[in-house]
């Protein structure tokens, strides 16, 4: 006897593009995704870089609810990923004018993380030097040797 496959109609219930994100919900008898409300706020709470707990507050639904969604739907991880790249880009193009318009405090802000060695604020002497609480004089002699000093530490 022959098996026989049985595969459900996925049918898209609507497609929600917004800034450039898009997302093509399919439809359920009773999902709360089908409250088109709840999915763009959810998206919204997306493009802010909010956290999982912070987005499904805002759209009214529970982490529990979440997770069954997109584990139906799992388009909706990519479309969270995309929307926090869309975020750090911007956040950098803003940096880029910046510093493009002159701004000498944001330049010499991201020198200083771009290039650590040269514009960072480094550890300074003290953090450097090995702990120690004896300090030890030299004296420089006419034949142009070091002699050591008596140790100014004694009592």
């Amino acid at each position: 006897m022959a098996e026989k496959t049985v595969t459900k109609s996925l049918k898209i219930a609507y497609t929600i593009n917004q800034n450039d994100v898009i997302l093509n919900v399919r439809h359920s008898a009773n999902g709360w995704w089908m409250d088109r409300g709840k999915m763009y706020r959810l998206i919204a709470a997306f493009q802010i870089d909010a956290t999982l707990e912070e987005a499904c507050s805002h759209a009214g639904i529970t982490l529990r609810e979440y997770k069954y969604f997109a584990s139906l739907q799992p388009e909706i991880r990519d479309l969270r990923k995309r929307c926090e790249a869309s975020l750090i880009l911007k956040a950098r193009k803003n940096i880029f004018d910046a510093i493009s318009s002159g701004d000498w405090k944001c330049s010499w802000k991201y020198l200083e993380k771009k290039c650590p060695d040269e514009f960072g604020r480094g550890p300074s002497l003290q953090k450097k030097l090995p702990p120690s609480n004896k300090m030890t004089f030299f004296e420089l002699t006419k034949e142009g040797e070091l002699k050591e000093l008596k140790d100014m530490n004694q009592n």
